[in-house]
């Protein structure tokens, strides 16, 4: 059509001719038209209501089409991710067949950001058959993703210590008759006299005895610091392969809250939760089930560091008033500031004296002792190990003015945090030191 426009402006003489030329082309592409009208008025996409992921592990979206075309549809759909998610391909392409009902499909995507969002639109283009055209349509997609920590195993399962084979364990006698009251019933023919309720059997006019259930339960409290110190890099390095995200101390603790909330549903034991900045932010009452395990998840999965420094006094105050019966406290928190750590080695003791309260705290990999390793080689390194010299006595007096008053306190490196809070978890209820 443009060189009839041109002999048509250079030859004016020829103008009718090269219109009239020109009218199979407009009637064709009229044609084609006609034909993409309405195409996808029929369909629409669908998204699941909540997509969960886990961080630096590859998945898929799942959606549908839904609706009916007269004939087979080439179309190409694109979504708006929010910034937690990096599609694998950024327009997808769809085949399909004519006739009605739900043609599914799913987009690639790797996590690459912990918490909660949701999508944007979505865009549905199809081209005509003559490929002169392209119709659009755009709508809402109404999911809620939610991108939750790695418990940073390759192949995606933890391997917990309590699923491991421990080699050299053996029975603990047990303290006690290891039971708690269940219910009352009518004495039955073979109870122990020892067991019989006087008061409700004086009551009653008939004999009734005490049933009781085995008492192997716990109560655990996970307390997760999210404050400015959970956003301190441990070491310059732009990102841990193993995790699978910024080397940040409260990502760390967010992965060993989840494995211990993971041990603690396998052991049968109740487990809670309290996040903290300046002060409590979050609060979830200890329990056990698939239920609450997920509630656990989504309170850790939108947390983020605040940049406020904690108020320790504040947070022991809200444990005890908040926790009456026996439990272990496990506090994942860190205590580099020689003021802070002052300031909770000072309150812990309100409530070291009715609990069991254990510090799981990081430690960088660089740190080690001035004569350790190899010999620095210039006044730069020599300043470092001194440095690092002083961070290990500043954590040893930490460790001892927290075992003064009742507490235990840990550091390890950010590979076995973890591991080692789970194993710490294991041989306190083995031990049989809360209940």
């Amino acid at each position: 059509m443009a060189p009839l426009n041109l002999i048509a402006v250079l030859y004016p003489s020829h103008a009718l001719l090269c219109i009239g030329a020109t009218l199979p082309a407009f009637a064709m592409a009229l044609w084609d038209a006609l034909r993409l009208r309405g195409r996808l008025d029929g369909l629409r996409a669908v998204f699941p209501a909540s997509s969960r992921f886990t961080l630096s592990r590859s998945a898929s979206l799942p959606f549908s089409l839904e609706g009916s075309i007269v004939g087979p549809l080439r179309a190409r759909l694109a979504l708006e991710l929010p910034a937690l998610l990096a599609p694998e391909l950024a327009v997808l392409d769809l085949d399909l067949s004519p006739g009605a009902g739900t043609w599914a499909f799913s987009v690639g995507v790797t996590p690459m950001r912990r918490g909660r969002s949701r999508t944007g639109r979505y865009a549905l283009e199809t081209v005509s058959r003559l490929g002169l055209w392209s119709l659009r349509k755009s709508d809402r997609a109404e999911c809620e993703v939610r991108v939750y920590p790695g418990l940073g195993g390759k192949s995606g399962k933890a391997a917990l210590p309590e699923t491991l084979p421990q080699p050299g364990t053996h029975r603990r006698r047990q303290a006690g008759k290891g039971r708690e009251f269940d219910k009352l019933r009518e004495y039955l023919h073979g109870d122990d006299y020892h067991d019989i309720h006087w008061k409700a059997t004086a009551k009653r006019g008939f004999p009734v005895t005490k049933t009781f259930q085995v008492e192997n339960t716990q109560q655990v409290y996970l307390v997760v610091d999210a404050s400015r110190l959970g956003a301190v890099p441990l070491f310059a390095s732009p990102s841990d392969p193993a995790a699978g995200h910024a080397p940040l101390p409260l990502e760390y603790f967010l992965r060993t809250a989840l494995r211990l909330g993971m041990a603690a549903e396998r052991q049968g034991d109740r487990y809670g939760l309290m996040l903290f900045a300046d002060r409590p932010t979050a609060f979830l009452r200890a329990g056990k089930g698939k239920p609450h395990y997920g509630r656990f998840r989504d309170t850790l999965a939108a947390l983020e560091s605040a940049e406020s420094s904690p108020d320790y006094s504040e947070v022991f105050t809200s444990l005890r008033l908040r926790l009456r019966k026996r439990a272990m406290i496990i506090f994942l928190c860190s205590l580099d500031e020689p003021a802070l750590a002052e300031s909770f080695a000072e309150g812990v003791g309100l409530i070291s004296r009715q609990h069991l309260v254990s510090v799981v705290s990081l430690r960088s990999p660089a740190l080690q002792p001035i004569f350790q390793g190899v010999l620095p080689g210039s006044d730069g390194e020599v300043a470092a190990r001194l440095a690092d010299q002083v961070r290990l006595r500043q954590a040893d007096r930490v460790a001892a003015a927290l075992r003064g008053r009742g507490a235990e306190f840990k550091a390890w490196e950010p590979g076995r945090l973890s591991a080692e809070a789970v194993a710490a978890y294991l041989d306190a209820k083995r031990r049989r030191v809360v209940s």
